[in-house]
């Protein structure tokens, strides 16, 4: 491996190479990778969700550690705590804290990364697991360059960018599906909501149609009528928005968490808030004054007649 990083290093084009080890060991139970990276490696690729202050000097001075997030959740470990690695024990005379939690998607074990020196010092193999390298020069020419100096196969050699790229576009084909099934929940939330002021209205058309013949004028109680249903509206709208802002919270940080061992930012959109508001206001206020204009449109007898008797 080597011979193959020095090859590496020698070969046109390549302006870095990176490299990391790994060996499964098991901490308190959880099945875990313990590993380690080049210091470009660790530092670039890892994404903190939390860190303590100085992590990076005490890191590599091989006083401090840093786990997976699926790891911190299953076994509720945190920034500070210590943890033991039963391969350390002969190199290192007390537990090593904890002084990063990083995001880790989709892995069903635990991964904790040590420092280079320690992982040396600890007698683990020099060999790295995989290699890494930046090019210059165009990834299909890289490829076939690599191919024919090492006598690869196409299947050893992975494209990052390619991978990524493939990954957002099944995130974007997720989201789409997402997407499309809020729309049809706000369309039938459209339609209960409708259905359900219309058949409010219509339970009351009675008392309302005495109102109109006594004399209220029709302007007069397509307003008050209207006014009240968006005030019941509002009310709903404030009680049921906290309550799902609750609820998104608690399946982000808390459900998701717990099953899945990773998190998710939940954003609050104000813009989706505001039409989510106007389609409720304007979808109650329609409901209401279709059967009222309908009962006012006639002579008041009429409709009291029609109605009440």
């Amino acid at each position: 491996m080597e011979a193959i990083q020095t090859a590496l290093s020698e070969m046109p084009g390549v302006s870095a190479i990176y490299t990391q080890s790994y060996t499964d060991t098991n901490i308190e139970g959880l099945p875990t990778k313990l590993g380690t990276k080049d210091t470009n490696t660790i530092e670039q690729t890892m994404v903190a969700k939390s860190m303590v202050d100085g992590f990076w000097s005490n890191f590599y001075q091989s006083q401090t550690v840093a786990i997976s997030e699926p790891m911190a959740v299953k076994l509720g470990l945190s920034l500070g705590d210590e943890v033991v690695v039963p391969e350390l024990s002969s190199v290192v005379d007390t537990p090593l804290k904890i002084g990063a939690i990083f995001y880790d998607y989709g892995s069903p074990t635990g991964e904790l990364l040590i420092s280079p020196s320690l992982w040396q010092d600890a007698g683990f193999s020099s060999v790295p697991t995989s290699l890494g390298i930046q090019t210059e020069l165009d990834n299909d020419v890289m490829r076939q360059q690599l191919i024919e100096r090492f006598g690869l196969s196409d299947n050893q050699l992975y494209d990052q960018q390619e991978i990524k790229t493939i990954a957002l576009q099944i995130f974007s084909q997720t989201f789409a599906v997402t997407k499309a099934l809020n729309a049809v929940t706000l369309l039938v939330a459209v339609i209960g909501l409708f259905s359900a002021c219309y058949m409010l209205i219509e339970a009351r058309k009675a008392a309302i149609a005495r109102l109109y013949a006594l004399g209220v004028r029709s302007a007069q109680l397509l307003m008050m009528v209207v006014m009240q249903m968006v005030l019941l509206v509002c009310f709903t709208l404030c009680l049921a928005l906290p309550l799902g802002a609750l609820v998104g919270y608690v399946l982000t940080d808390v459900i998701t968490l717990r099953a899945f061992g990773w998190s998710l930012q939940f954003v609050w959109s104000w813009s989706d808030i505001a039409m989510l508001c106007f389609v409720s206001i304007v979808t109650a206020s329609a409901a209401t004054a279709v059967p009222l204009w309908r009962l006012v449109s006639k002579p008041a007898m009429s409709s009291l007649q029609s109605e009440v008797l």
